[in-house]
């Protein structure tokens, strides 16, 4: 007789992917069944403590970020895409991921994911998208990655990655994108990238890499590597494993200082001694270095090491390398923007510092007691290797830097030397990569402390690592800044006040167009008049903002010059000068004076004639000001003036709350809505309109919104009460 079939198992029985309604017609579409059993299974390690509406009570393709695309009718449908983006998750990435045999991108940005890279994500061959970026992943990049064939776009900007670049990267062919940069990546960027044809988008700055091609002689390929002008690298060690800190590299902390800052600052310290380690042979044995969050604890260690007075009484002083018996000891005065770390800062310093214990382990105390070495050179050899790090990482052109230090003063360098002053480390630095290269052995300026501390005096070690006399290199070297000083541009003007007055000590900057470059400055004379001589390059002049902000000084370079209506305000980017040797260019920069010393950044526009400030405070229900917006993470509250009758306009920084709850909009005259935002990213559905000012303080009906008159003059005085913390209000349709 003909066999009867197995009747089907009873629904309560069934897989709750099985039932029927996250997956239609189950038994159709078992592959479909799987992927929603591996993404329920993998739901809680995922989102840690944020909430993923994933339910096998509705279907899939509903489901939170899932991508269930239909194609063909003779192709069963998988999962394509997971696109998480700016969705809380705190967990880690599942290694189990790898049974979604489907997927296609893998979109995780912006998150607080934690943990590793996994590993078995290599095995996922149908990936063409693998963005990962701004999260807190860590350890390094698994070589696995490089088996991806398929993949077109890898992002892993802004993490906490460490380690080196993978060369097995090399072997993605159909890469498009590499983007890495922010990391804490080491050693060189490996040779087989330049294999990599299709690449169209490659990032590794901010990374302490060492920023040559290892191994050498390697084919250059890729347009994308071959535009960054990476050179081959000479020093066989950066194919070397980054050293660790030891128990005998003691890494500190004086003051108030939390556990997770004080590590973070240890990882920085970490990155230095390897950056150097790999890519220039430099190690320490052993070191003690303390950081100081505020000037009176970094004081008060300075005085009970060295029984002086403290030198952090200057703002300008961020670090400084002191010998007591028991070796050498650096105190680092570290720097909070927004209560992050100001990390170019940090690095600058601290790669700066480190060169001094570099300087300090190579003649012992006995000799350093009764060996006097010019200031300009303890300084400016250090200067010139903190270039190195600051260089590589940033992307910085230091020596462009140094030369416009050098050609801000119209001295002699031996008059420079005779009076060594702290602003005097760019033009000793110079002075440091002109012997460097005079002596054809780039390790002589590390060499000259090797011969100071065998007991050679400053000027026998002086003429054995650079190749001629000291009073040889003053008269070389003067010629040399001779020549700079020819070739240079003259920019010169004068900054004054809207009725033409001269402002006095304003600071004046010439911004080259690379990102991390540093700005050559100056400042206005009593009648507002300035000049200055730079390399020639292509330069934006901005005005800088001089304010403390917790007893520390800070200087803000972000009132740009428009030559269009000549105001510097903080509307970008600015009248760009593409300069020539020997040429001269001429400005009149007028400025609102109140600005050149507020400590939150002024509104688009304020001071240019036309223009006045709507200024609001914005508190919470129990009247305590709202934080400030952060524009790191671009969270926090914008108050935005829109004309009325009500029309919506584009997207502007302006408005967004600052210290004390404080909301400035520079707007023409006019009748204005204020509308109030919340951004919780840096993508258009991460920002939502919760209300207006109007009715008492807010309102969510926008027909009840209070319309401001603006008219010759500005408006202040304006309180936005909210109901409630900015985070729970719920969004409105315009």
């Amino acid at each position: 007789p003909t066999p009867r079939p197995s009747p089907a198992p009873p629904a309560a029985d069934l897989h709750p992917c099985a039932r029927g309604i996250a997956v239609p017609s189950p038994e159709a579409n078992p592959d479909l069944v799987s992927d929603c059993k591996v993404l329920l299974a993998l739901k809680a390690t995922l989102a840690g403590s944020a909430e993923l509406d994933w339910s096998a009570e509705k279907p899939i393709s509903f489901w939170e970020g899932i991508d269930v695309p239909r194609r063909r009718v003779d192709i069963r449908p998988r999962v394509a895409q997971i696109a998480l983006v700016s969705r809380g998750l705190t967990g880690s990435i599942p290694p189990e991921l790898t049974a979604l045999t489907g997927l296609e991108q893998l979109v995780l940005d912006e998150n607080e994911l934690t943990g590793s890279i996994p590993p078995e994500l290599g095995r996922m061959g149908t990936l063409t998208s693998l963005t990962l970026s701004r999260n807190r992943l860590t350890g390094t990049i698994p070589p696995e990655l490089g088996e991806l064939s398929n993949l077109q776009a890898l992002h892993l900007q802004e993490n906490e990655l460490s380690g080196s670049i993978p060369p097995e990267l090399g072997g993605l062919l159909r890469l498009q994108s590499l983007l890495l940069h922010e990391n804490r990546l080491v050693g060189a960027v490996p040779a087989e990238l330049g294999a990599l044809t299709s690449l169209q988008l490659i990032t590794l700055d901010r990374n302490p890499l060492t920023r040559c091609l290892w191994p050498p002689g390697a084919n250059v390929a890729a347009a994308a590597v071959a535009a960054l002008d990476i050179p081959e690298c000479t020093e066989s060690s950066v194919a070397d494993t980054a050293p660790e800190l030891t128990s005998s590299h003691q890494v500190s902390s004086v003051g108030e200082v939390e556990a997770g800052r004080l590590a973070e600052l240890r990882a920085a310290v970490e990155d230095v001694a390897a950056f150097y380690a790999i890519g220039y042979g430099i190690e320490i044995p052993d070191f003690r270095l303390y950081f100081a969050p505020e000037r009176e604890s970094a004081g008060e260690l300075y005085e009970e090491v060295t029984g002086r007075p403290s030198i952090f009484d200057d703002p300008r002083i961020a670090g400084v390398v002191v010998t007591t018996a028991e070796g050498s000891l650096a105190i680092i005065r570290y720097f909070e923007v927004e209560e992050e770390v100001d990390e170019a800062r940090l690095d600058h310093v601290l790669s700066h510092e480190y060169h001094h214990l570099v300087q300090n382990a190579a003649v012992p105390p006995e000799i350093a007691g009764r060996t006097i070495v010019p200031r300009w050179i303890v300084e400016g050899a250090a200067e010139y290797g903190s270039g190195f790090f600051v260089r590589d990482k940033y992307g910085t052109d230091t020596l462009q830097r140094w030369v416009g230090d050098s050609l801000a003063y119209e001295e002699t360098f031996r008059e420079i030397a005779a009076d060594f002053r702290n602003e005097h480390y760019g033009v000793a630095a110079l002075a440091i990569e002109w012997l460097v290269r005079h002596s054809g052995n780039p390790r002589s300026y590390l060499q000259y402390w090797d011969l100071l501390g065998s007991g050679a005096s400053w000027d026998d070690a002086f003429t054995s690592a650079f190749g001629l006399a000291r009073g040889t290199f003053f008269d070389s070297f003067e010629e040399y800044r001779a020549g700079l000083r020819s070739s240079a541009t003259r920019i010169r003007g004068v900054v004054v006040d809207p009725d033409g007055s001269g402002i006095s000590g304003a600071d004046v900057a010439a911004k080259p167009r690379t990102p991390y470059d540093a700005a050559l400055t100056t400042f206005s004379a009593s009648d507002g008049t300035f000049e200055m001589l730079v390399p020639p390059d292509t330069y934006s002049l901005s005005l800088g903002r001089r304010f403390l902000r917790n007893g520390m000084l800070f200087l803000a370079f972000d009132l740009k010059y428009d030559a269009t209506h000549g105001y510097a305000t903080a509307c970008g980017p600015g009248t760009t000068y593409t300069t020539r040797a020997g040429e001269v260019v001429e400005v009149v920069i007028r400025v609102l004076p109140d600005l050149l010393g507020r400590a939150d950044e002024p509104p688009c526009n304020e001071g240019v004639p036309g223009y006045h400030v709507i200024e609001s405070t914005v508190t919470g229900p129990t009247g305590e000001p709202v934080a400030e917006f952060v524009p790191k993470t671009y969270h926090g509250v914008q108050v935005k003036a829109i004309p009325f009758p009500y029309r919506v306009t584009g997207h502007r920084f302006d408005g967004v709350v600052q210290s004390r709850g404080i909301s400035r909009a520079a707007v023409e005259d006019g009748r204005y809505l204020l509308e109030i935002l919340y951004h919780f990213g840096f993508y258009g559905h991460q920002r939502r309109v919760v209300g207006w000012y109007g009715n008492g303080g807010f309102t969510t009906d926008r027909d009840e919104a209070t319309v401001i008159e603006v008219a010759g003059a500005g408006v202040a005085g304006i309180e936005i009460r909210l109901p409630a913390a900015p985070e729970e209000l719920p969004g409105l349709f315009r």
